[in-house]
């Protein structure tokens, strides 16, 4: 059903491993060019394991809602689903860049485990990206919710200030791999741009031929100045 809405444009599919059927239909999505990424579970190693094998090649918000185990006895560090993840080479793994929903230690684990060519910032980002700081109704029902810039995330007021979210667009996180994370421009530019579009085998992220001619041009301090798509300006802060 879900399929035949999308008409051809679905392009990623979030599962959950433990859920009954997540490998057989990880294996039928993958089989249509459907990019299957694990999200939001507290799956097993093994349970993960089972749709990696049958073609999941990504990894949703990483540290987001994966469940970490108590100690079971087996060792002195239970091994976590984070950690089969970190080093699962089969798998890209996706990170909330605005160093408040992953601290920037493990976002340096990240950086040394996956290494720039299998991470992918991304922003998480819905009513609150690029708001003056204030208070705003959500949709749904969900109350009211304060935003305080983009790295502060969105926060409901009426639960405690309980983070609800990002505030983040993509040239904030561009910003903060560099100016957050102390990354080169080059290594900001590939988990912002080149390795999602490789992920998911668009003709984006890489200044060659045959690919489409989408560029920003920003200032020394990371000010954007300029968008290009598909060869056109489409906006420019110069006259």
């Amino acid at each position: 059903m879900l399929l035949h809405a999308g008409g051809g444009h679905i392009k990623l599919w979030d599962i959950a491993p433990e859920l009954d059927g997540a490998a057989e239909t990880t294996a039928q999505l993958s089989a249509l060019g459907i990019v299957v990424s694990i999200a939001h579970t507290y799956a097993s190693i093994e349970q993960a394991k089972a749709v990696v094998d049958a073609g999941a090649k990504s990894v949703t918000h990483l540290f987001d809602t994966f469940e970490v185990p108590t100690d079971d006895g087996t060792g002195v560090y239970p091994c976590t689903l984070i950690d089969y993840l970190l080093v699962e080479d089969r798998v890209c793994c996706e990170i909330i860049g605005d160093g408040t929903h992953v601290p920037s230690t493990l976002v340096e684990k990240t950086f040394r485990c996956k290494s720039p060519e299998r991470l992918v910032f991304v922003t998480d980002s819905n009513v609150g990206a690029g708001l003056p700081t204030g208070t705003l109704t959500l949709p749904g029902g969900w109350g009211a919710a304060y935003v305080d810039g983009p790295n502060n995330g969105v926060r409901l007021v009426d639960r405690d200030m309980l983070l609800s979210g990002s505030a983040l667009t993509p040239i904030d996180a561009f910003r903060n791999a560099v100016e957050l994370f102390g990354k080169g421009l080059a290594t900001a530019s590939r988990i912002c741009s080149r390795t999602p579009a490789e992920l998911l085998g668009v003709s984006k992220g890489v200044l060659a031929p045959r690919m489409d001619a989408d560029i920003i041009i920003l200032s020394h301090n990371l000010e954007l100045l300029c968008t290009i798509s598909r060869g056109k300006i489409v906006y420019r802060r110069w006259a």
